[in-house]
C-alpha cells in the first residue's frame, strides 16, 4: 500500500523541526508507521542501540530491519492501532526490555492510516542488594501487609523509625508507594505469599 499523501507530505515538510525535537529523545525512540509497516519517521537515541539510523529505516518495512521472531509478537499490537484503539505492552529486544505505546494518526476525516508507536527502554529492576538487610526485612513485611505499628512491634522499633525506613526504602527504589515495595518486595524474592510472618529470607 502506498502511504498516505498528506502524512507523509506533512512529515517531510517538518522533518527538520521533528528532527531537532525528537533526536535527543532518550532511552528509545519514536517511529511513525504507514498500513503496511513501512517506517515514515523515525527518531530517538534508541535507534542506535538497536544498530540502525534514521535515514536507515525511514522508507523500508519493519520486516526489512528486524528478524521476524521480533516482529511477529507487534503485529497484533499495531493492527489494533490501525484500528483505531491506543494500546500499551512490553517486549525484550536485544537483552533489554522495552515499553511500547501505540496509538492512532488519524486524518481528519477519522481514518487511520499511519499510527505511531513510542519505543522506551524500561529502567533495570531495583535489586535487593540495594537495601540494607533491615530495609529488606521491613520491605518483606510490608509485602506481607504489615502496618508501620505492626512491624514496629514485630521488630522491636519505633513506629516513627519503622515510618522512617519506609521513607529510605521508597527514596532508594525511587518507589512512591507502599503497594510499590509490596511488589517489589515479592518480585525480588524477599516475601513469598503464604510466609506466615512474613519474615525476609535474607541469607
Amino acid at each position: 500500500m502506498e502511504p498516505d499523501r498528506s502524512i507523509q507530505e506533512a512529515l517531510r515538510s517538518c522533518r527538520w523541526l521533528l528532527d531537532a525535537l525528537l533526536r535527543p529523545f532518550p532511552n528509545g525512540s519514536i517511529n511513525v508507521f504507514d498500513a503496511d509497516l513501512r517506517y515514515l519517521y523515525a527518531a530517538g537515541t534508541g535507534l542506535a542501540w538497536v544498530g540502525v539510523s534514521s535515514d536507515q529505516v525511514i522508507g523500508r518495512q519493519i520486516d526489512d530491519i528486524f528478524p521476524a521472531d521480533l516482529v511477529a509478537p507487534v503485529r497484533p499490537f499495531y493492527a489494533r492501532a490501525f484500528a483505531g484503539e491506543t494500546v500499551t505492552f512490553t517486549m525484550p529486544v536485544f537483552g533489554h526490555e522495552y515499553s511500547v505505546h501505540v496509538w492512532p494518526l488519524a486524518e481528519s476525516d477519522g481514518t487511520v492510516n499511519a499510527i505511531v508507536a513510542l519505543t522506551q527502554k524500561a529502567p533495570p529492576r531495583p535489586s535487593a542488594e540495594a537495601l540494607s538487610p533491615i530495609l529488606r526485612e521491613v520491605a518483606a513485611l510490608i509485602a506481607a501487609g504489615l502496618t508501620n505499628q505492626q512491624i514496629a512491634e514485630h521488630l522491636r522499633l519505633q513506629s516513627s523509625t519503622v515510618r522512617g525506613y519506609v521513607e529510605q526504602i521508597m527514596t532508594r527504589l525511587g518507589f512512591a508507594s507502599r503497594v510499590h515495595i509490596a511488589v517489589w518486595a515479592v518480585t525480588a524474592g524477599l516475601h513469598r505469599p503464604g510466609q506466615e510472618d512474613g519474615r525476609a529470607h535474607l541469607s
